[in-house]
């Protein structure tokens, strides 16, 4: 019994909960930032993207074959380092479906000023990001990055 609770204590250390309110994007999206900004290396888990989006990451992995693929960047930071501060959300629903949701996240990287806009969906009694779009000048849209590259620009 000892053994079971060691084992138990160990997965749940090893594994950062996400998303204690499951039941609202934003809350999920502040989850990941708060482990984000403890540890900027954290990977949250493609479970909280809906298979689209995953299956369109999966892709651009397999193409690279162990090499850069046309994702260059952390799609969550917008960029390949970071440290993010000053992180704040706002949702809001879709105008015409009850199963959308626009969360639009402000943060610092470097001190840099970004917006990135997650669009979710609500698939199987899960929120789950369907795309990810990044504002300003050099802006770029997930999707559209893992397919065709650049951004989609």
């Amino acid at each position: 019994m000892r053994l079971f609770f060691a084992a138990l204590l160990c997965a749940f250390i090893a594994t950062p909960a996400l998303a204690a309110d499951a039941s609202s994007p934003k809350a999920i999206i502040l989850d990941v930032y708060a482990h984000i900004q403890k540890n900027v290396e954290f990977d949250p888990p493609n479970s909280l993207l809906t298979p689209r989006l995953a299956g369109l990451i999966a892709g651009d992995t397999a193409d690279a074959k162990g090499e850069v693929g046309r994702l260059d960047v952390d799609f969550w930071i917008n960029g390949q380092d970071g440290k993010i501060t000053k992180v704040a959300a706002k949702a809001r629903p879709d105008d015409l479906r009850a199963d959308r949701q626009v969360v639009t996240v402000t943060m610092d990287n470097f001190g840099k000023p970004q917006t990135a806009i997650f669009y979710f969906e609500k698939q199987g009694g899960k929120w789950l990001i369907d795309d990810v779009r990044w504002t300003g000048k050099d802006g770029w849209v997930l999707s559209l990055a893992a397919k065709y590259g650049d951004g989609g620009n």
